[in-house]
């Protein structure tokens, strides 16, 4: 009987042993998959270190937490086409998952292919994944204990790419929103205990919180429309209000202080304030390795030195930026900056051969981002429906050979005409300017034509008008019909014929006044307007020369820009 008592009590104890062991294990998975969340620095091995931990574990959430914490790395480490194949390997794995730990992995893979395609300017697929994301997160369910965080990543990550298509004051609500509601999203979080310690809570609150804060200022300081403009004010003012909040992180990041400061001088090389800005960046460019922001004091000196006329400094440093710049990098801004800052050296040093390859490289890079900017607006715009998208395809398909048979039949015509005055007399030069006239008047015909559109099409392209009004796109110098028709998915015949119709006007014309009128505007209410140069107005709204921006004003408004400034006293 004892020796009965006794194997029972044996195998009693065992079954607590593998429980506790179980226990321990999911623990320890659960720390190693908090310790990742928490790294603060770019520390891929520190991450693989935890990586490979998890993946000893046996059970499905945890395992492909694994490989989304690998893709996390070899993101970091800008190998962008690994992280991506093992994102989409997640998403392929639990393509029909229902099962909710799965879900909210799926959720994660599609942010970091989010990050992927944003950091690649591949705007288009950015936004899809986005979208994708928001319909994964309706999958958890309302009560999930992880839906309004998750909401409201999916909505920043929105927001980011409408701030880069110009909707600047939609985005900036978004962040807004999302930063107020921060305390109640992780105080619920502390009372569903998800979080068991209130101080991790906190401390990811805060991250968010200075992150978003960071997004809001540099959506101000990328899209300032001059030196002295309020949003620069803005950015300052969100900068700083990040910086507060991070210095509460505990533990803290020893960066703080530097990435503030280094945002502080770009808002500085904004306003135009070159020599303090290299003050600033003097005074943080200790660690820069560490904190990896090499690059970015490259790219701010250049910038300042280029602006104080300092050219050999300018040159050292903006060669120092592309010499340490891998292809991988996020900010291609800052490489036509470079790009730009070189072609203008080398032109002002007489090395013509070297100012035009880097006067092409700052034009190609241009295009590569455009290019992906109009791509995201086809996806962006509400009205941008799929039978649109058709008509528009089979109009687009019978334009292009209408126009090969117009022009084949002004060939043939013009021919047999010069033929026929070259042998009717010998004083051919009257007679041949007639024809270059009548050949004109084919290929551009003065009179009106009229074009049965479908009601929905010319609502959308007025809506269209209407949109770009409130966005800067129309100030750009390059800004044109054909881009204009790639944004609203449409051809350059209906909206030439649209704005006729409603305006009375051509898209140049239309184009010139709601430029103009824009820069009245600011001339009427923002008083420091009128300190500026004449080129400097005329560059603010797309015109490269001053001479070609003044003719345009004194059509439209009848008196040179001078005129007007000195009228309105």
């Amino acid at each position: 009987m004892k020796i009965k008592t006794t194997k029972y009590l044996n195998l009693i104890i065992l079954f607590l042993l593998v429980q506790y062991t179980c226990g321990q294990k999911k623990s320890n998975y659960a720390k190693y998959s908090r310790s990742i969340s928490k790294e603060v620095y770019l520390n891929n091995d520190t991450i693989l270190y935890y990586s490979k931990k998890l993946e000893q574990s046996k059970d499905s959430c945890t395992i492909y937490d694994e490989i989304n914490f690998e893709a996390k790395a070899k993101y970091l480490e800008g190998d962008y086409k690994t992280a991506e194949q093992k994102s989409l390997q997640v998403l392929e794995d639990l393509q029909k998952t229902k099962k909710n730990c799965l879900i909210v992995t799926k959720s994660n893979a599609l942010t970091r292919l989010f990050w992927i395609y944003k950091n690649k300017k591949q705007y288009n697929k950015a936004y899809q994944t986005a979208i994708k994301r928001k319909k994964v997160i309706r999958g958890f369910g309302r009560n999930h204990i992880l839906s309004d965080i998750n909401t409201i990543s999916a909505e920043i990550n929105l927001a980011i790419i409408k701030d880069i298509l110009g909707f600047h004051e939609v985005s900036r609500a978004v962040y807004k929103r999302a930063i107020e509601s921060l305390p109640e999203t992780y105080q619920k979080l502390i009372e569903k205990k998800y979080y068991t310690n209130t101080e991790e809570a906190k401390y990811f609150m805060l991250r968010n919180q200075s992150a978003f804060l960071n997004l809001l200022g540099e959506s101000y300081l990328n899209y300032h429309k001059s030196f002295d403009s309020t949003d620069l004010d803005s950015a300052s003012f969100y900068f700083k209000k990040a910086y507060d909040i991070a210095k509460q992180f505990d533990p803290k990041h020893e960066n703080t202080e530097t990435l503030f400061q280094l945002r502080e001088a770009n808002v500085l090389v904004a306003r135009g304030e070159y020599e303090k800005s290299l003050e600033v960046i003097n005074k943080y460019s200790k660690n820069q390795k560490k904190f990896n922001t090499s690059q970015n004091i490259n790219s701010l000196k250049a910038i300042c030195f280029h602006n104080l006329n300092n050219s050999d400094s300018a040159l050292v440093y903006a060669k120092k930026y592309l010499k340490n710049y891998r292809s991988k990098e996020i900010n291609k801004r800052k490489l036509i900056t470079i790009y730009d800052i070189l072609a203008n050296q080398y032109h002002i040093k007489q090395k013509l051969d070297s100012a035009f390859k880097y006067s092409e490289h700052t034009l190609n890079e241009i295009k590569i981002l455009e290019k992906n900017k109009n791509s995201v607006n086809k996806t962006h715009f509400l009205y941008n429906k799929k039978n649109i998208e058709d008509l528009n395809k089979k109009i687009l398909e019978k334009e292009r050979f209408d126009y090969q048979k117009l022009i084949g039949f002004i060939i043939i015509f013009t021919l047999l005409i010069i033929v026929f005055f070259v042998r009717k007399s010998k004083k051919i030069t009257p007679h041949l300017s007639k024809v270059e006239k009548f050949d004109q008047q084919i290929v551009n015909p003065t009179a009106k034509k009229e074009y049965n559109i479908n009601i929905e099409i010319e609502d959308s392209i007025l809506q269209g008008l209407k949109d770009l009004k409130n966005s800067s796109n129309f100030l750009k110098s390059d800004f044109n019909i054909k881009i204009l028709a790639d944004e609203l998915n449409t051809n350059t015949t209906y909206i030439s014929y649209v704005i006729n119709k409603k305006f009375q006007k051509s898209f140049k014309e239309y184009l010139t006044e709601i430029r103009i009128e824009y820069l009245i505007n600011k001339l009427e209410k923002e008083k420091d307007h009128k300190k500026y140069t004449i080129k400097f107005l005329g560059e603010q709204i797309g015109y490269t020369n001053a001479s070609a921006f003044t003719r345009a004003f004194k059509k439209y408004k009848g008196i040179t820009p001078s005129e007007f400034i000195k009228n309105l006293g």
